[in-house]
């Protein structure tokens, strides 16, 4: 085994090796699941509202007021797991830097 082949092998990134032995990363299920809990958040609200006796003017204002504060929940929820992405992101990056600098 010459130089260059022993660096090219020592650089392989996470991925590739597991790729070579026919395995990947566990992929996150975080995302999808967020989608559920809102869209089941969203149908309750909408069931509970239509179903409750009201009149007309009063549920629209009903209506107006859950999907503002939805909507500010989803924009507070999505800007977090944002956060937690790029955090992740930093994390793996920094980590490979250390792997890389270790195996040079």
């Amino acid at each position: 085994m010459n130089t260059r082949t022993l660096k090219r092998s020592l650089n392989h990134t996470t991925d590739n090796m597991l790729g070579s032995i026919g395995l990947q990363r566990r992929s996150n299920m975080l995302g999808p699941a967020f989608m559920l809990l809102i869209g089941g958040a969203v149908a309750g609200s909408v069931v509970a509202l239509l179903c409750a006796p009201k009149s007309g003017e009063n549920l629209r204002e009903d209506i107006a007021q859950r999907a503002r504060m939805l909507g500010e929940r989803a924009r507070t929820a999505t800007r977090q797991l944002g956060e937690g992405v790029r955090s992740k992101r930093l994390r793996v990056e920094h980590q490979q830097s250390l792997d890389t600098s270790y195996h040079s």
